[in-house]
């Protein structure tokens, strides 16, 4: 908007003097509201951005130090690997009951190589049923299922503070476009002259 100012005073040069520094502390104090009100906006963006960034890199820690308590990179992993080797245990254990089956139709019960065979089939049993024990968390000790849904939140936590940070990076470019583009200048139209 155009606002024209008029100052009446003794003499003309008073007057001319009184408009113009109304003029420059105008011109000074618009200016200066502007600059302030586009600061604090990036400011408070800003400070957003900074809480952000450390709620992520919180997050981040607490997987690090889970996955140090646990001794384990990912449960998911240790629980594909753990239900390979039973499924491959399980798989030798059937291989040697019928090596078994077929020994003992013309073995001896007491014949060493059936002996051995059926040692064999103990000592897969017991291996199954250990592996069997850490996947499930038996004795005593916490299931890879839980540890799993744990870590899942943990890296939920990290998804969750990364798609905050990004998103909060976003608005504080939009707010430093949009301060500065709300920036208000007085715009001397006309120089104050000798009335």
């Amino acid at each position: 908007s155009v606002v024209t100012v008029t100052v009446q005073a003794f003499n003309p040069p008073m007057a001319q003097s009184i408009l113009q520094s109304i003029v420059l502390h105008s011109e000074q104090f618009t200016n200066a509201i502007g600059h302030r009100m586009a600061q604090e906006q990036v400011d408070f963006v800003s400070a957003e951005l900074a809480r952000n960034h450390d709620t992520l890199r919180d997050a981040k820690q607490e997987i690090v130090a889970f996955q140090n308590e646990h001794e384990l990179f990912s449960p998911e992993n240790e629980s594909i690997s753990l239900s390979t080797t039973i499924s491959g245990l399980e798989r030798k254990l059937a291989e040697k009951e019928a090596t078994q089956k077929s020994l003992s139709t013309y073995l001896n019960q007491k014949a060493p190589e059936l002996t051995r065979v059926h040692a064999e089939i103990s000592s897969l049993q017991k291996q199954i049923k250990v592996e069997r024990s850490r996947l499930a968390g038996t004795n005593g000790s916490v299931s890879l299922n839980n540890l799993g849904a744990s870590f899942q939140n943990l890296q939920m936590n990290v998804e969750f503070g990364a798609d905050i940070y990004r998103s909060t990076l976003t608005a504080l470019e939009t707010a430093r476009i949009e301060a500065i583009r709300k920036l208000k200048y007085l715009v001397l139209l006309e120089t104050a002259g000798l009335p």
